[in-house]
């Protein structure tokens, strides 16, 4: 696709949704670039999930071991579990987070789809998405979306846009970018349990590309968790340039990982001056 910036100038992006990776360039002469998101994931810390991990694991433990108790009427007691049974708990035990995360990500994928085709529509550019009505996770993430735009007088500008920063050369994609009074802002949509503070770091990119192309500041984004549970929105504003140098230093600490470090054999040369 072409990216055409407000000074005349366009970029040729490839996509690989599979692999999740940017290229500029044409034909033989393009060149892979960073994303958003791989810049964040590879410098920032995952609190909290080794212990949800261990969590999810014990929670499928205890449900595998239950049908196995030889007094189903009591508290405690013994259980009797055949050898095939212990290797499937251990076995599940392993990957029993990963069956969650990858649900919620089905959820999320859901619900980023919908909200992508219903400002499409506000576009006058597709079909208005169905209403889901039968209570969900979806269906109350999507809802917590419709509150947030009916208290919101926001004039829509794009979705799902690709990005490309020329001066730092990154890519990613932005959930939406439109006016609130006027101005232009940048949206981030969330499924999860709770704004992270990476997302504000991911934001701030997404502003920075949207202003080289665009061509004007971008003052304020929009972190918008939609809760699977409560079908409620959490909004935060963030001025990005607030967290920009951050995300500057995230990108070079995320090109250091990538560069190979030179295995130097020992030498007297390599002494320092005090040899």
């Amino acid at each position: 696709m072409e990216i055409t910036y407000k000074d005349g100038e366009s970029i040729t992006l490839d996509y690989d949704a599979a692999n999740h990776t940017y290229k500029i360039g044409d034909g033989n002469a393009r060149t892979k670039v960073p994303s958003v998101t791989k810049i964040v994931q590879k410098v920032m810390p995952k609190y909290g999930l080794v212990e949800w991990a261990a969590i999810e694991g014990s929670n499928f433990f205890r449900a595998s071991i239950e049908p196995h108790r030889l007094a189903p009427t009591e508290e405690s007691g013994t259980f009797m579990l055949p050898a095939r049974v212990v290797d499937h708990i251990a076995e599940g035990i392993k990957t029993a987070h990963k069956v969650i995360s990858e649900e919620a990500k089905q959820t999320g994928h859901i619900v980023h789809d919908w909200c992508e085709r219903a400002i499409l529509w506000k576009l006058g550019e597709g079909e208005q998405p169905e209403i889901i009505t039968e209570p969900s996770d979806v269906a109350n993430s999507i809802n917590a979306f419709r509150k947030w735009v009916k208290e919101t007088k926001i004039e829509w500008v794009s979705t799902e846009e690709k990005i490309y920063n020329r001066e730092h050369q990154y890519a990613g994609t932005v959930d939406a970018v439109g006016r609130i009074n006027g101005s232009l802002c940048v949206m981030d949509f969330k499924t999860s349990n709770a704004i992270r503070k990476d997302y504000y770091l991911q934001v701030s990119a997404y502003a920075k590309a949207i202003e080289d192309i665009y061509g004007e500041p971008v003052d304020v984004c929009y972190i918008l968790r939609f809760d699977k549970k409560s079908g409620e929105f959490q909004e935060k504003a963030v001025n990005p340039n607030a967290h920009w140098d951050a995300f500057l230093a995230a990108k070079q600490l995320h090109h250091w990982h990538g560069v190979r470090v030179m295995n130097y054999k020992f030498s007297p040369e390599l002494r320092g001056p005090d040899k």
